[in-house]
Order: structure tokens, then C-alpha cells, then sequence
């Protein structure tokens, strides 16, 4: 897999015409993160906004994972629920 296929998929993702839930939604920004900037290194965030807090454990519960596997799980995630969220 190219750093090309994975910008074309991210773009799919992002032009998904229905939002994922969010959990799903959630596992794609993790994964995405992951995959451009490493590991995280954002302080958690405050208040109760639970979709903020549910990127933040989903990223930070990808500590250690290499930048191209994360593309690779982001790739195959979206191939998987592309269907699903493209309508």
C-alpha cells in the first residue's frame, strides 16, 4: 500500500455522505492520527465532550503502532464501511 492509495481513501472518508457513529468515527480519526503524526502526545481533553474524549482513548490506545500499519488498518477499515457510509 502507497501513501498515495492512503490519501485517496482518506479523501473518500472524509466526503462519507453519512456520518459514522462514534465509535467508528472515533477509530478512523485515531487511526488517521496515528498514521500522519505518531503517537500521541496531546494532554486529554476536558469536559465532558464525549466524542473528543473517544478520539483521544482511540488514538491514544494506538500507542506504539508503526505509521503504515495504522495506514493500513485506516485502508482497510474504510473499505470495509464504505458501503455503508457512502449513501
Amino acid at each position: 500500500m502507497s501513501l498515495a492509495e492512503f490519501k485517496e481513501v482518506a479523501a473518500k472518508v472524509a466526503a462519507f455522505k453519512t456520518v459514522p457513529e462514534e465509535a467508528i468515527f472515533a477509530e478512523f480519526y485515531s487511526l488517521y492520527k496515528q498514521a500522519t503524526a505518531g503517537d500521541c502526545t496531546d494532554a486529554a481533553p476536558k469536559g465532558s465532550d464525549s466524542l473528543s474524549v473517544a478520539k483521544h482513548n482511540a488514538w491514544v490506545a494506538l500507542k506504539g503502532t508503526s505509521k503504515e500499519d495504522a495506514q493500513k488498518k485506516y485502508v482497510a477499515k474504510a473499505k470495509e464501511l464504505a458501503p455503508k457510509y457512502e449513501k
